[in-house]
C-alpha cells in the first residue's frame, strides 16, 4: 500500500517536496491554471520562480487572468495591477532571459502593452522632431516640455521611451531591450501602440476627459477579453452577480414561485457553459495524459492536503454539514438524486455551481469574498430556503416521505429558482426587519439623550440608516455600525450586524448544538420564525 503524501505545514516545505517530485516538469505543466494560480500564491509568488520557469506561456497567460487583477471587494469590478506584472516579469527574468523571452513573446500584446503604459512614456521621434521645427520658442506646450528632465530613457529605431516613475524601470529596460533581440517585430507594435496612448497622456497632462482615454479604452478592452475566457471556465462577472442576487431580493416571493424562466445573464451563463464544456470535451478524447500517474498522484495529494487543490472525494459531493449531526435534508435529497441515477443530478449541480460563483463575485461576507467550502454551504442553505416555501415541507427534521418529496421536486424544479425564492425570504424577512429594528433602538436612545452633540450624531446615524433602508440596501449601514459602540450594547450591535448583513447569518445568542459554528447559515423557516421573533422581542417596548 502507497502511503499517502502529506503535504508539510510552511509553503516553503511544501514548495521543496514539490519540487523534488521525478518529472515535475510535465506535472506543473499540466496543472490547470487556477490551481497554478493557487499554488504561486500559497508560497509567494518571489519563491514560486522555479514553478514558475517550469509553466507554459500559454499557462501563464490565464494565470494572468486572475493573479494580475484584483477587486476592492465583491460586486466592484477588478483592477488591473501593473506593478504585479512587473513583479512577475522580475520572477521570469531570475531563471534565465532565453527562457523568460520564450514564454514572455506569447503573452497577450495589450496586456503588454497596458502594463507598460503604466510605467513608461513613448515617443515617436518622426512626429517629435516635426513638432519641435514647427513650435513657437515661447510655447511651453510641446511635448518634450512635458518630459521632466533627467528622466531615465532609452532609444529605439524611431521611438523613446521614458521612464515615469523610476521604480520597475530595470525590469523594464531589460524586457524592451531582449524583446528587441528576440521579436523586433513585436517590439515594435507594443512601441508604437504606447506612442499613441502617451501622446493622449502628455497633450491632457492636467486636463479632464469627458471621453475615455487610450489607456482606458485598452483596458476596458482588455477586461472585457479577460471576462469573456473566464466565463467559459463558469466565473460570474462581478456586474452580473450583484445584478442576479438584486433581482432576486426585489421581486416578489410570489413572483418567484410563478417564474418559469431565468433572467437573461443566467441563460447566456449556461449556453456558453454547455457549448464550451462540450469543445472541451472532444478535445479531451485525443489528449492523452503524458504524466507518469504515480508521479503526478503524489504532488496532486500534496496539494489537495494544502488545501490548493479540491479533492477528487469531494469535488462532486454537496457540502455536508460536517459540524452538522447529518447534512441538510437538500443535500440528502441531491445524494439520493445522485444515486438513482437521475438524469438532473449533473444539471442541479452545475447551477449550484453558477450560484457559488455568483455569491462569491457578487455578495461578501463579513467584507470579505466568500471562501469555497463557506460559498458551498451558503447556497445549499438558501436554496433549501426557497425549497420549504416552494413545498410547503418543514425540513428542520424529515422522515424518508419528505426527502422522497424533496428529491421529486429537485427533478421537477431548478436550483437557480429555489435560490431566488430563498434570497428573497432572506431580505424580507430578516434583513429589512433587523435594520428597521436598529433604527427604532437609535429612536429611543435619542429621545432619552440629553448632551445635545451626540444627539445631532446619532441622528445623522438614524438618518443615514434610513436612507439605506429606503433604497432597499441595509447591509450598507454595517460599516457604520461600530460608531454605535457605547450607545447600544455591543452583543445587541453584534447580533444586529449578523442579521443585517448582505448575506444574514444566525447570531450566536439563537445557535444550538447542530448548528454550523463555522457558518451559521439560516436554512430552515424555523429559524427565520426564531429570528423574527427574536427582533420582536428586541423591539418591544420593555426591553
Amino acid at each position: 500500500m502507497v502511503e499517502r503524501a502529506v503535504a508539510p505545514k510552511r509553503p516553503v516545505d511544501l514548495l521543496n517536496r514539490i519540487l523534488e517530485s521525478p518529472g515535475i516538469v510535465k506535472i506543473v505543466q499540466a496543472l490547470p491554471p487556477p490551481v497554478l494560480t493557487r499554488l504561486v500564491r500559497h508560497v509567494g509568488l518571489e519563491d514560486a520562480a522555479e514553478i514558475v520557469a517550469m509553466a507554459t506561456g500559454e499557462q501563464l497567460s490565464r494565470v494572468f487572468d486572475e493573479d494580475l487583477w484584483v477587486g476592492p471587494r465583491p460586486g466592484k469590478d477588478e483592477i488591473f495591477d501593473a506593478g504585479r506584472f512587473i513583479l512577475w516579469l522580475e520572477v521570469l527574468f531570475e531563471n534565465g532571459l532565453e527562457s523568460a523571452m520564450e514564454k514572455i513573446v506569447r503573452f497577450d500584446e495589450d496586456l503588454i502593452t497596458l502594463a507598460l503604459t503604466r510605467h513608461i512614456l513613448v515617443l515617436d521621434m518622426d512626429a517629435l522632431s516635426v513638432h519641435i521645427a514647427r513650435r513657437d520658442r515661447g510655447d511651453k506646450t510641446y511635448l518634450v516640455d512635458k518630459v521632466l528632465d533627467g528622466a531615465l530613457s532609452l532609444e529605439f529605431e524611431g521611438y523613446l521611451v521614458i521612464a515615469k516613475p523610476h521604480c520597475g524601470w530595470d525590469v523594464i529596460s531589460t524586457l524592451l531591450i531582449e524583446l528587441n533581440q528576440a521579436d523586433e517585430a513585436m517590439l515594435d507594435r507594443l512601441l508604437r501602440h504606447c506612442a499613441r496612448i502617451s501622446t493622449d497622456y502628455i497633450e491632457d497632462n492636467g486636463g479632464l476627459y469627458d471621453v475615455l482615454t487610450a489607456e482606458e479604452m485598452l483596458t476596458a478592452d482588455l477586461a472585457g477579453e479577460r471576462q469573456e475566457r473566464r466565463q467559459k471556465d463558469g466565473y460570474v462577472p462581478p456586474a452580473s452577480a450583484v445584478a442576479f442576487l438584486e433581482q432576486a431580493r426585489s421581486q416578489p416571493l410570489a413572483q418567484h414561485v410563478a417564474k418559469k424562466q431565468w433572467d437573461y445573464d443566467t441563460r447566456r451563463y449556461f449556453k456558453s457553459l454547455n457549448t464550451d464544456t462540450a469543445k472541451t470535451a472532444a478535445a479531451n478524447t485525443t489528449a492523452p495524459d503524458p504524466v507518469s500517474n504515480a508521479d503526478r498522484q503524489r504532488v496532486l495529494e500534496l496539494l489537495q492536503d494544502a488545501e490548493i487543490l479540491e479533492s477528487p472525494k469531494t469535488q462532486r459531493q454537496l457540502p455536508s454539514g460536517e459540524s452538522h449531526p447529518e447534512p441538510m435534508p437538500l443535500a440528502r435529497a441531491m445524494q439520493a438524486l445522485r444515486e438513482d441515477g437521475a438524469a438532473p443530478y449533473d444539471q442541479r449541480l452545475a447551477e449550484i455551481t453558477y450560484l457559488a460563483n455568483v455569491l462569491m463575485a457578487g455578495c461578501p461576507l463579513h467584507g470579505q469574498r466568500f471562501r469555497p467550502v463557506e460559498v458551498a454551504e451558503a447556497v445549499m442553505a438558501t436554496c433549501q430556503l426557497g425549497a420549504e416555501h416552494v413545498t410547503d415541507l418543514c425540513l428542520t427534521t424529515v422522515d424518508d416521505r419528505d426527502l422522497a418529496n424533496l428529491t421529486t421536486l429537485l427533478v421537477d424544479t431548478d436550483m437557480v429558482h429555489l435560490f431566488n425564492c430563498g434570497w428573497r425570504i432572506l431580505h424580507e424577512r430578516i434583513g429589512m426587519p433587523a435594520a428597521r429594528c436598529l433604527a427604532e433602538l437609535m429612536r429611543r436612545i435619542d429621545d432619552n439623550l440629553h448632551c445635545k452633540r451626540r444627539r445631532f450624531e446619532l441622528a445623522c446615524r438614524r438618518q443615514s440608516l434610513n436612507k439605506k433602508i429606503r433604497a432597499n440596501r441595509p447591509w450598507l449601514f454595517v460599516p457604520e455600525i461600530d460608531d454605535l459602540l457605547g450607545e447600544l450594547d455591543n452583543d445587541v450591535l453584534a447580533q444586529l450586524s449578523d442579521l443585517i448583513s448582505e448575506y444574514p447569518l444566525l447570531p450566536p445568542v439563537l445557535q444550538r448544538p447542530e448548528d454550523n459554528a463555522r457558518l451559521p447559515v439560516i436554512r430552515t423557516d424555523e429559524q427565520v420564525a426564531m429570528i423574527e421573533r427574536f427582533l420582536s422581542e428586541m423591539n418591544s417596548p420593555a426591553n
